[in-house]
């Protein structure tokens, strides 16, 4: 697995290294240049002055080096070299350590100085320059005497005559200090690289310190830990979320965990007397097979058990089909005054209904654009819970209200000594209700749940408010594009 601060790391250590070398390459070029062009001009006004000791009357030329006082033309280490030629190449004077040779010569090059690399006669690397120059005049305090060393050839123009001087001299102490200069910027590079790494290692290490607490803490959550939270204090820009994300994961995570846990001893509860009554059924039938009035109230009391446990399957089914989101959701202009109508029908069919009435006030003209079947669900849920938990005689209360941002609103409202406040919380919850004993009656605690579900897949808020005086109201709120 690929490390961050590994890949960092070597980035940037890879590309700082790239970089300096980059940077000692055109600084050693940019000095190595600086100390060429500065060995070159040392070179060129020696030349120059050399070529100032070049006396010239008529035809005669006379060239002036004393020994004695230029050593560097005579045996030594640092021996250099110079000739003396006219433009057609003969020789008029050449340094005595070249004997019988020659640097080199360049006729064509005659206005600026030209340098080259070579090999000087005693095989050191040496670097040469050429100049060419017309000779200086000899005065008066200096008269030319016959017989000395060079005479300008018939056909030459002694005052246009030029002449080539060449110097050449040793670069071994240019190269020694290229080198010196080479090996310095290469120890710097490495002594800085170094101290990059240094640096960028405890960078990285105190910059990634909280992606390793992060880490750190994530390792130790699991289901048995689904309680505890990151915690990231003074957590960088970059991360910030990322606590805040885990903790929102571990939180839902935790309810589900819970509701499952609560779920499945809710439906181990609900079954557990369903499944008892059918086992007393049977024994109470084996026991006593010839008394059929006995047998015949036995089946009865299978016959209810069975039906309960039906509706609170089914009632799962329904919620495990609205969670998957396997329930197809139809579109049809349904008259919700007489929708509600049809559902108190079947609620008042069955026992609980009986004893108290409904108030229709919804406007029968109000039409919507929605699932009738699912809708029908969600009221006859509804109604029935109001029934089961208003006291007898009392009314369920059905209105209709156009809000001003052009939502529609049903309520469904009851008396109730049956809830508090804070029971608000929880009536959504699967399996829950009021009473604490859970005797397994017509309400398996599963009718509100269905609703929540069912109002979710058409897009539908409910709202639930208990007034002071004990009165519970559920408010279906429809999107504004629904209303016909």
């Amino acid at each position: 697995m690929k490390s961050i601060r590994q890949y960092l790391r070597n980035r940037i250590i890879s590309g700082s290294a790239a970089i300096l070398a980059t940077g000692s390459v055109l600084i050693a070029l940019a000095i190595r240049q600086l100390d060429i062009l500065e060995f070159d001009a040392t070179l060129e006004a020696k030349a120059r002055m050399l070529a100032t000791l070049v006396l010239r009357e008529d035809r005669k030329i006379e060239v002036d080096f004393a020994g004695e006082f230029m050593p560097e033309f005579e045996t030594g280490g640092d021996t250099e070299y110079f000739q003396l030629r006219l433009l057609d190449g003969s020789v008029i004077e050449r340094s005595d350590m070249l004997g019988e040779r020659n640097l080199p010569f360049l006729p064509h090059a005659v206005r600026t100085p030209v340098f080259r690399n070579l090999r000087l006669p005693d095989g050191r690397p040496g670097r040469f320059v050429q100049i060419v120059f017309p000779p200086r005049s000899a005065g008066p305090e200096k008269a030319i005497q016959n017989g000395d060393r060079f005479q300008i050839p018939q056909g030459t123009d002694p005052d246009t005559a030029l002449f080539v001087f060449a110097v050449a001299r040793s670069r071994m102490g240019l190269d020694a200090l290229l080198r010196r200069v080479y090996f310095t910027l290469a120890a710097v590079d490495v002594l800085l690289v170094g101290l990059i790494a240094l640096l960028v290692r405890g960078t990285l290490r105190k910059g990634l310190q909280p992606l390793s607490d992060i880490n750190r803490q994530i390792a130790r959550l699991g289901p048995e830990a689904l309680d505890q939270r990151v915690h990231l204090p003074d957590a960088p820009a970059e991360i910030v979320m990322f606590p805040i994300t885990v903790n929102s994961v571990m939180e839902a995570l935790h309810a589900a965990f819970v509701r499952e846990r609560r779920f499945t001893s809710d439906v181990a509860h609900e079954l557990r007397t369903p499944v008892a009554e059918f086992r007393a059924a049977c024994e109470v039938g084996a026991k006593w097979s010839d008394d059929p009035a006995l047998v015949r109230r036995r089946f009865d009391n299978l016959r209810e058990s069975a039906v309960n446990m039906e509706r609170m399957l089914e009632g799962l089914l329904d919620l495990n089909r609205l969670d998957q989101g396997a329930v197809r959701i139809g579109s049809t202009v349904t008259a919700i005054a007489a929708l509600v109508d049809s559902s108190w029908e079947c609620v008042c069919s069955s026992d609980v209904g009986s004893g108290r009435r409904l108030e229709n006030n919804i406007d029968w003209s109000l039409h919507l654009n929605t699932d009738p079947l699912k809708l029908r669900q969600i009221i006859f849920n509804l109604l029935s819970n109001a029934v089961w938990y208003s006291p007898p005689g009392s009314a369920v209360i059905c209105t209709s209200i156009r809000a001003c941002d052009g939502k529609l609103e049903l309520r469904f409202s009851n008396h109730t000594d049956a809830l508090e406040q804070e029971d608000l919380h929880h009536i959504f919850e699967r399996f829950w209700r009021k009473d604490a004993e859970r005797t397994g009656g017509i309400h398996s605690g599963l009718g509100l749940s269905i609703v929540q579900a069912l109002a979710d897949a058409l897009g539908i808020e409910v709202v639930t408010d208990l007034t002071a005086d004990k009165v519970f109201t559920a408010s279906l709120r429809f999107p504004v594009q629904g209303a016909v």
